[in-house]
């Protein structure tokens, strides 16, 4: 389904880091964008709950605590592009003094029409 967003090996990008906390509903909303992540690069982290852990191929996906906060993650931030569903000034100057390549801080509830339950 998502092999048209796909590039090959070569070209990919190094890492990216998906930190993504809340529901189940929210983890399964985001499951397009892992895909995504996993089609464009040579290493996925995903920081999230333990429980969602068993909800992605832990084979291709480093998973993480995201309880454990980003300290242990400090040496594998460095040059990669995260992405994150929080919008906190302090943590994204914390993620640029870890030297995180691109941080790209996604709207959790977009607000652009149509909402997707009436485009259903």
């Amino acid at each position: 389904m998502f092999d048209q967003f796909s590039i090959t090996t070569k070209e990919k990008k190094f890492r990216a880091i998906l930190f993504r906390s809340g529901g189940l509903g929210d983890f399964i909303l985001t499951l397009p964008l892992i895909c995504y992540l996993q089609n464009n690069f040579l290493e996925v982290i995903l920081v999230t709950k333990p429980s969602f852990f068993c909800l992605v191929d832990q084979d291709k996906i480093k998973c993480f605590d995201v309880d454990l906060g980003i300290q242990p993650l400090k040496a594998l931030i460095f040059g990669a592009e995260v992405y994150s569903f929080w919008k906190d000034p302090e943590w994204e100057t914390e993620l640029k003094q870890m030297k995180a390549d691109k941080i790209f801080q996604i709207c959790s509830r977009p607000t652009q029409v149509p909402h997707i339950v009436e485009s259903i």
